[in-house]
């Protein structure tokens, strides 16, 4: 276990997170707790309203691949009182989020109304990952987490999003791959604010229901 007032407690915390992050990715089910490698969503709806996107977006069984390479370069906690605040900051080389969706709406002045899959991929990924929670019981109930990812690279691929038109599908990935900081910049804090919560969820259920506190944060 790591001791709070040891001069080494950020590392030993650091350590600990390394060796349970395999745990993490596989799951428990035990615990209800799913894996996070693949991380899935069934379906999540966003609605924008900006000047870069106007209408809707629905995400259908996808799935993002790539945390299990996560290499953690910074470990922090805080404590006050009984509140914990743990934050991370990580790096990882590439990440493929993939999936089905239907939009409706225009990006840019380039109408969208369609479904079809898509299949993202980023290259070196930098997160920043800050859980929030108190102590009870010899427990960490998760308050919230937050995650703020940043990447380097970017390379995004359509399919069947005009009824079979592969020109129009060619046409569309020219115009966002052209435009994907923009984009990016635009829909990470909607699309996160999903991520938030259900990892928010993922990691109530494991520190709160199986996870002893007393084994890391003594």
């Amino acid at each position: 276990s790591c001791k709070r007032n040891a001069t080494n407690y950020s590392s030993c915390l650091k350590h600990a997170m390394e060796n349970s992050w395999s745990v993490f990715m596989a799951g428990k089910p035990e615990y209800n707790f799913l894996p996070l490698n693949p991380f899935f969503l069934d379906y999540h709806r966003h609605e924008y309203n900006g000047s870069v996107i106007q209408g809707s977006i629905a995400v259908i069984n996808s799935t993002l691949l790539g945390l299990e390479k996560a290499r953690f370069t910074s470990v922090k906690p805080y404590f006050k009182k009984d509140i914990f605040r743990l934050e991370l900051d990580m790096r990882v080389p590439e990440m493929i989020y993939e999936g089905d969706s239907k939009i409706e709406g225009n990006l840019i002045g380039f109408k969208l109304s369609d479904k079809g899959h898509f299949k993202i991929t980023i290259g070196d990924v930098r997160i920043r990952w800050i859980t929030t929670g108190h102590m009870a019981n010899d427990r960490w109930i998760i308050e919230y987490v937050f995650i703020n990812p940043t990447v380097e690279t970017m390379k995004i691929h359509l399919d069947n999003f005009y009824e079979g038109s592969k020109e129009l599908d060619e046409l569309a990935m020219d115009f966002v791959n052209n435009n994907w900081q923009i984009l990016y910049q635009t829909m990470i804090p909607v699309a996160s604010q999903v991520w938030n919560t259900r990892l928010t969820d993922y990691c109530n259920r494991f520190f709160s229901k199986g996870f002893p506190s007393q084994k890391v944060f003594a």
